[in-house]
């Protein structure tokens, strides 16, 4: 059993809260780092992460596509004209 637990079970409540106040001193923080913890909560960070340009990313896909379909149909067009006129001779 630890020490705690055989402390804890030997006092009341209350006096369980005084001997722990009594045994652990009070602490007093760093002005500097409490000072500097309070800006960083409290002010907005001054650099800023980009906006993901999404919309235009979308539309570069969807461009690319476009193109690969309509130069696809071209493509098949022009083979279809070609096997044509090979076949009249």
């Amino acid at each position: 059993m630890s020490s705690t637990k055989a402390v804890e079970k030997s006092l009341p409540d209350d006096s369980f809260e005084r001997f722990l106040s009594t045994s652990l001193g009070e602490v007093e923080p760093d002005p500097e780092f409490v000072g500097h913890l309070r800006r960083r909560l409290t002010h907005k960070p001054e650099v800023e992460l980009e906006k993901s340009p999404l919309l235009a990313a979308y539309f570069v896909i969807g461009a690319g596509l476009f193109s690969g379909a309509l130069l696809f149909w071209l493509l098949s067009q022009v083979y279809r004209g070609a096997r044509a006129f090979l076949w009249r001779k």
